[in-house]
């Protein structure tokens, strides 16, 4: 009976109309959700992946990943359409956009990333003259994110500088509201590699504010709309295993701090994070399909979310996602789904070293293909970061940072572009190209005669 029940909540919640209960804003809003965001991986997974940090994304929540775990370097885009009948009507989308680039060259990491979510969104009529208004509430982050490998590759410590944004913004019938709000911040992260592939993470991230300063112009059809946008304390330690290149697995506690006088944009009076609440997330990922130019991963994972809403009730999420790798390119597809929940997950993605490779700008490591199903469960090193190799063997031949200063040079070699003799860019009409006559031996016409000839 529940799934009918389900299907009969969200259609009523999609036919409502939402007017706002209240006509003056008193508590500010919230700036993060229990639900997960992110990539195939993350997502796909359950968001299992703090003592892992494997995928680019997560260098976000746990930067230490990219010295340990990260390979080679990539870019990501993951597009994330969320529809949560907890936060406003289910009929309405909130997306959420990341874009991440990462390269790892040991000991070290560097990620560099950008997540865009909407927060809430949709229209509402006013309880005064039932005017509609769109009110959307949107963060825009900007992760810098390094690493560095110490105690023999067994720690990596990561950090993260958080250059944060928001707006907050209202659009009725002729006008608009729109102010933009800033913070910033730092996360810490670290990651201890045991025998057997076993991994601990921890990362943690301290509370945010958005700050906004007062409007110029015209106000906002909500009395005090303007309100400040918090982010509590997030602290999380997870497991990973990753015996090899071909699965891996992960466990992870989430753990969020209070936030005061926080409120739901649809009802003032709806309460947000009053009370510390953990979240357990555990996934698998497999990679199916190993050939030197194509491989597919499938990720399987399940979370409790803890609700911090007042009055919404807790929800066991499930989550899979699919991801293909033909040649240079990342595609996949991905779902969360619970009570009131979905979140449909679109991602592609660039292998910068393959990409580099094909253009014969660097050399490139073939492993052996693992063909259709390998072997899941076996320790092997192949593959996988050099923090994993204990008798690791350095490969005659230029280092990484070598090869990228090298790039340039192949890539005018590839193009053929070669410096040029000089030439003055404008000739003077009365200067001429010097003639060289040496050992040029001209032939006057056949029926020439010389003057003075008879």
């Amino acid at each position: 009976m529940i799934f009918p029940i389900w299907i009969l909540l969200e259609v009523s919640k999609a036919l409502a109309v939402d007017t706002l209960p209240y006509s003056t804003r008193t508590n500010s809003y919230s700036g993060w959700n229990t639900t997960i965001q992110g990539d195939l991986s993350s997502i796909g997974m359950g968001g299992s992946t703090i003592g892992l940090g494997e995928s680019f994304l997560d260098a976000t929540d746990n930067p230490a990943g990219l010295a340990m775990t990260s390979n080679d370097a990539n870019l990501n885009l993951a597009e994330n359409i969320i529809y949560d009948g907890n936060i406003q009507n289910m009929a309405n989308a909130m997306n959420a956009a990341n874009v991440a680039v990462a390269l790892s060259t040991y000991p070290w990491g560097l990620g560099l990333c950008y997540r865009s979510r909407v927060l809430e969104g949709q229209s509402y009529n006013l309880p005064t003259d039932a005017t509609s208004v769109n009110y959307t509430l949107r963060t825009g982050d900007l992760y810098l994110s390094g690493a560095r490998l110490f105690l023999n590759d067994r720690l990596s410590v990561g950090v993260s500088l958080v250059l944060a944004s928001a707006e907050e913004r209202a659009e009725m019938p002729g006008s608009t509201f729109s102010n933009p709000g800033q913070t910033w911040g730092f996360g810490f992260g670290a990651s201890w590699l045991f025998p057997h592939h076993l991994l601990l993470g921890a990362n943690i991230s301290p509370s945010l504010t958005y700050q906004f300063s007062a409007p110029k112009g015209t106000a906002p059809p909500l009395n005090n709309f303007l309100q400040s946008i918090q982010v509590p304390t997030v602290l999380a330690v997870g497991l990973g295993w990753l015996p090899n290149r071909f699965f891996k697995a992960g466990f992870t506690l989430d753990l969020f701090g209070t936030s005061n006088n926080v409120a739901l944009l649809r009802d003032d009076s709806i309460m947000v994070g009053q009370s510390v609440t953990v979240q357990p997330r555990l996934g698998a990922s497999y990679r199916f399909v190993d050939f030197r130019n194509f491989s597919a991963t499938l990720n399987l994972g399940t979370y409790y979310e803890t609700s911090r809403i007042n009055g919404a009730p807790d929800r066991m999420h499930f989550t899979t996602s699919i991801g293909v790798s033909p040649w240079i390119f990342d595609l996949g597809l991905g779902l969360d789904t619970s009570f009131l929940y979905n979140n449909y997950i679109f991602a592609v993605g660039l292998n910068v070293v393959k990409t580099l490779a094909a253009l014969n700008l660097v050399p490139i490591d073939h492993h052996p293909s693992g063909g259709f199903l390998p072997k899941p469960f076996h320790y092997s090193t192949v593959g996988l970061p050099r923090a994993f190799s204990e008798n690791y063997q350095p490969k005659p031949g230029p280092s990484a940072v070598e090869i990228a200063l090298a790039v340039p040079q192949k890539i005018a070699e590839a193009f053929k572009i070669h410096p040029k003799e000089h030439e003055p860019a404008h000739k003077h009409p009365g200067h001429h190209r010097k003639r060289n006559h040496s050992k040029r031996k001209i032939s006057p016409p056949a029926n020439w005669k010389h003057p003075d000839s008879h």
